[in-house]
């Protein structure tokens, strides 16, 4: 009788570290589990650039030395983030119409006031309903900062006071 009930208690011990194995198994199981990937943020820049006749059937490419000169100044800043799926980047010349016609929607969209419609280069945070944007080359530095405010979930409209008292 002693037997049975050493072997009983021996079995109901092995169930129980058992599902007790089960359920940690589960448990670490559940948070190895790849997430889903984040939407990168987007930053949008827009410039003008009067370079040659690249894009608009013309003979020949002048050089682009604004957009190129912003182009690397992004890179610089931001780095690798470029490549890790963080932001997802496009620098537009709105010298071409196609691209005009962006600025143009976005500057809307985002709400630029009127005064800096005419201000190039604007570069935009986030996603196209709703984010941020610095305008001017003494603001391109600031881009960094910003963006880094944004992806911490810093109030937007406290973000974009800060960048208008930059731009007056």
């Amino acid at each position: 009788m002693k037997a049975r009930v050493l072997v009983l208690g021996i079995l109901l011990a092995i169930s129980f570290v058992l599902a007790a194995c089960s359920i940690a198994g589960q448990e670490v199981l559940a948070f190895d589990e790849p997430s889903e990937p984040a939407e990168p943020i987007r930053l949008t820049v827009f410039v003008y650039d009067n370079c040659g006749g690249c894009g608009v059937g013309l003979t020949g490419c002048g050089t682009c030395d604004i957009q190129d000169r912003l182009h690397f100044q992004i890179h610089a800043q931001l780095g690798d983030r470029l490549h890790d799926g963080t932001i997802r980047y496009r620098l537009h010349n709105t010298r071409l119409d196609i691209q005009n016609d962006m600025w143009i929607e976005h500057s809307e969209r985002y709400g630029v006031s009127e005064e800096l419609r005419n201000t190039l280069p604007v570069a935009f945070i986030g996603n196209e309903y709703e984010g941020l944007y610095l305008a001017g080359d003494d603001l391109m530095p600031f881009v960094q900062e910003m963006l880094d405010r944004y992806l911490a979930g810093e109030d937007r409209e406290e973000i974009q006071r800060d960048i208008m008292r930059l731009i007056e």
